[in-house]
């Protein structure tokens, strides 16, 4: 791709999508309930603590009344006692006198004990509820929050569509990872993986709506040859046929394998034109690139709008090594791509095979030289 002030825009997508089975009303409702629930558990929780503490008074005062009955019983037999016979000694009138007042204090020492357990009581129980009633408020909060934003996300979804935070992020932070750029310089920035990105051409728009387009395509078949040798290189793989090939005797393709899914040129075209329009895109024949690539790259420098520069005279072409074309630097130096990563040996495939992977492309390929306007020699 090709880009003034471009942006690496990767190629993963992370959508806030509208409910499938639930709407923004039944969000709402839900929330209502929510409120109630709480409103319900506050209430069930303030008359608990009112019965508790109600009960533990009773108590109390139940208590309370039974020593003071003991009391006044004790005072009367002792009153009795004192008025038949008064003529006791002063050792037993003291006795009495210290049981009245042991038992007075034993009264007041229950009464406190007993008040101090039923206040403990009633704090313990207080306090026990209102953690309860915190953390269900808090639960019940966070649900409410959540489906609150659910709620405003299913509604933004129905107003403006599905929002890509994706796009987002590349638009307004990644866009500083790129070199700076004069106003007379372009910043180019390629990535294969780009073109057969669904979400990418949005992307790529959103940055820039008047960017500049560069597609490199070549014969699909011998493309997706390609695509296998390089896989080769790294690790084994099966052999060619099999992988192309779902069933070879009934001719049925593999559609879904990655080396033949990319050579459908108009499908991923499709979703690129869906944005732009078709003069802001540049189609370049691989092939042509590597047979004559300072004519090609003066068609790319035309649909730039930057001055003629190259020319033949800066390649070296395959006859001199290997079969892609070498650069000639400007000290006179010969750069040329390494033959272990392009420029591979393609394995010998069935004549068989290679008929059926072009009968397989042929509607594909003219739907895509429809939609660009031009054809290429592939040999079909």
């Amino acid at each position: 791709m090709v880009a003034k002030r471009s942006n690496c825009i990767s190629s993963s997508s992370h959508k806030l999508s509208s409910p499938t089975n639930t709407t923004a009303m039944d969000k709402q409702n839900v929330v209502v309930v929510l409120v109630v629930v709480v409103v319900v558990v506050e209430v069930v929780v303030v008359v608990v603590v009112v019965v508790v503490v109600k009960v533990v008074v009773k108590a109390v005062l139940v208590i309370a009344v039974i020593l003071v009955v003991v009391v006044v019983v004790v005072e009367v037999n002792y009153s009795s006692s004192s008025s038949s016979s008064s003529s006791s000694s002063s050792s037993s009138s003291s006795e009495l006198v210290v049981v009245t007042a042991a038992t007075a204090a034993a009264v007041v020492v229950v009464v406190v004990v007993v008040v101090a357990k039923g206040v403990v009581l009633v704090v313990v129980v207080v306090v026990v509820v209102v953690l309860v009633v915190v953390v269900v408020e808090v639960v019940v909060a966070v649900l409410v929050v959540l489906v609150v934003v659910e709620v405003v996300v299913a509604v933004v979804v129905e107003v403006v569509g599905p929002v890509n935070l994706a796009d987002v992020w590349h638009k307004y932070s990644n866009k500083e990872l790129m070199p700076k750029t004069d106003n007379d310089q372009l910043t180019i920035e390629k990535t294969p993986a780009y073109f057969v990105s669904s979400e990418v051409p949005d992307r790529v728009f959103d940055l820039n709506p008047n960017m500049k387009l560069l597609l490199v395509v070549r014969d699909p078949v011998t493309r997706a040859i390609s695509d296998y040798c390089q896989a080769a290189s790294k690790h084994q793989v099966k052999p060619f046929e099999r992988m192309a090939m779902l069933n070879e005797s009934l001719g049925q393709v593999h559609a879904n394998w990655s080396a033949i899914k990319i050579g459908l040129y108009a499908q991923h075209l499709a979703h690129w034109m869906r944005v732009f329009p078709l003069r802001q895109l540049h189609v370049v024949d691989g092939q042509r690139l590597v047979d004559h690539p300072a004519a090609e790259l003066a068609e790319v420098e035309k649909f730039l709008g930057i001055p003629r520069f190259i020319q033949d005279s800066h390649f070296r072409l395959r006859t001199f090594k290997g079969k892609f074309p070498c650069l000639v630097r400007e000290n006179g130096n010969i750069h040329c791509l390494d033959e272990k990563s392009k420029g591979r040996k393609h394995p010998a495939v069935r004549e068989s095979v290679l008929r059926t992977l072009r009968q397989f492309y042929k509607p594909h390929n003219e739907r895509f030289f429809s939609m660009i306007g031009r054809t290429f020699k592939w040999n079909y």
